[in-house]
């Protein structure tokens, strides 16, 4: 009898354990699915960071890289008028191409109460700087030095240009423009 009774009380612990096992599997397997979705939403939001921090990356470089080019756009569209860099670049594109100035005027109205745009006038989004210009020089120096002044460190405009062959020399070219440099407001 002891045989037997022993023999149902191993089936028992037996079942026991097999239930206990299937108890155990059930309950992990709820936390493991209950724990799924909380890793995909942190996996989602992992995902989300990533990609904001990839786009605060990408914008951090254009910053710079629009930062760098701040400072060319300030000598290339600068707040004031600068009428004596204007000239000095004027003389140097000049003396590049063999090119002689015979005269250089600032066409603007004289603004005495405004020293940092003097002789500037606004127009539209920015302010225009009117010069006139007498040159003389052979076709292709007068041809250089249009190129030239479109390479000039700040934005201008060459907004008229007339020439004629002098009477002296056949070869060679009065020239009488009018361009404007432009500065921010």
């Amino acid at each position: 009898m002891k045989a037997k009774l022993f023999f149902f009380f191993l089936c028992g612990v037996l079942a026991l354990l097999i239930a206990g096992f299937a108890g155990g599997y059930l309950w992990g397997r709820d936390q493991l699915l209950s724990q799924k979705d909380v890793v995909n939403e942190k996996k989602l939001e992992l995902d989300n960071n990533q990609k904001r921090i990839d786009q605060l990356i990408q914008l951090s470089r254009r910053y710079e890289t629009a930062k760098s080019r701040a400072d060319e756009i300030d000598r290339a569209l600068p707040r004031t008028s600068q009428q004596a860099e204007i000239l000095l670049e004027l003389k140097s594109a000049a003396a590049e191409t063999g090119v002689t100035i015979a005269s250089v005027q600032f066409t603007g109205a004289a603004t005495p109460t405004k020293a940092d745009t003097n002789q500037a006038t606004a127009q539209q989004d920015l302010y225009i700087l009117p010069i006139s210009l007498r040159a003389a020089g052979s076709y292709p120096q007068i041809i250089a030095f249009l190129n030239r002044l479109d390479t000039l460190s700040r934005y201008n405009s060459v907004t008229s240009l007339t020439a004629n062959k002098t009477q002296t020399n056949p070869n060679t070219l009065d020239v009488s423009m009018s361009l404007v440099a432009y500065l921010k407001p």
